[in-house]
């Protein structure tokens, strides 16, 4: 890291102090005490913080808080900084004395950790890129909101996106939250929450198979409707395997189907496998087509895996 250069600008403030008592310390004159005795502790040395090049110019300082007594005085110092990055505020705590030409400077501490504030938030063109590499998935993505919270020193992206994949296609959004990092000078993300709003098709047709540790299933949606509720379902079931590759199907069941958060929901229908007869229920998500039996409960238990579409 480089060093910083931090150009202060001097801003000697002298006003008239007619009418007030002769030793009166007022905090035009505190600055003027500080200015003149003490800039040249006001240098990057204290500052405590390095940075790329990184140049700062004082723009502004105020006296936040003083005490005067009868022979000392001492105030608190921010000073406002600004660059082309990021501004500062740098804290300073001044002690003076009242000597017999006047008031002089006796130490100049800084009482709080500097403060680095950005002044813009995280470019669209870098956050897009990460959300790109993080979801690679998905696809047409676009910038819909960069918020950027000064005072935390946050930013929120919002970016929306399409996405096609073998059993549907839905849109929705990416929020990617944002910290700055003041010790690097650079925005770090923290998370990022996908949230799928919108399936706007589903292509579950076709033959899918599963098992459920006992049996195993082909199961062929030859007609789905989620406008008309109901889809037309060819099952066979047995012990062996073979029944995937076969394909011999059994039994046909017509299935109500029903649609709630973005998820389809077939009716139960039964398989009868031998004397056994197993009942399933199918659970068709943006992501892939889930089964449970009676047996279990978790739709995300078991995902069907997909031999042919059409």
């Amino acid at each position: 890291m480089k060093k910083i250069f931090l150009v202060l600008m001097v801003f000697c403030v002298i006003f008239s102090l007619s009418g007030c008592k002769k030793n009166a310390l007022t905090e035009a004159d505190m600055m003027s005490v500080v200015n003149e005795n003490g800039l040249n502790v006001l240098n990057a040395e204290n500052c405590g913080f390095k940075g790329d090049e990184l140049t700062l110019k004082v723009s502004k300082v105020n006296i936040e808080k003083s005490n005067v007594f009868e022979d000392d005085a001492s105030c608190d110092i921010e000073v406002l900084l600004e660059g082309d990055e990021v501004n500062a505020k740098l804290y300073y705590r001044c002690d003076l004395t009242k000597a017999k030409k006047g008031w002089t400077l006796k130490t100049v501490k800084n009482y709080q950790r500097f403060v680095l504030m950005p002044i813009k938030g995280v470019d669209d063109a870098t956050a897009l890129e990460e959300i790109e590499n993080e979801y690679p998935l998905c696809d047409k993505f676009v910038i819909e909101s960069n918020t950027f919270d000064e005072e935390n020193r946050s930013c929120e992206v919002v970016a929306s996106f399409e996405r096609e994949n073998e059993i549907s296609v839905a849109s929705g959004k990416i929020t990617c939250k944002y910290v700055f990092d003041e010790k690097e000078l650079e925005w770090v993300r923290k998370s990022c929450q996908e949230d799928v709003e919108k399936v706007g098709k589903w292509t579950p047709h076709g033959k899918w198979y599963f098992t459920d540790d006992k049996y195993f299933y082909c199961i062929e949606i030859t007609d789905f409707s989620e406008k008309k509720e109901n889809a037309k379902i060819n099952v066979v079931a047995s012990e062996h395997k073979s029944v995937v590759y076969t394909a011999d199907f059994q039994q046909t069941a017509d299935v109500l189907v029903t649609a709630d958060n973005n998820r389809i929901y077939f009716e139960p229908f039964d398989v009868e496998i031998g004397e056994e007869t197993v009942s399933l229920m199918l659970c068709l998500r943006e992501e892939a087509l889930y089964f449970h039996t009676d047996n279990t409960d978790d739709y995300e238990k078991v995902n069907l895996t997909r031999i042919s579409n059409y």
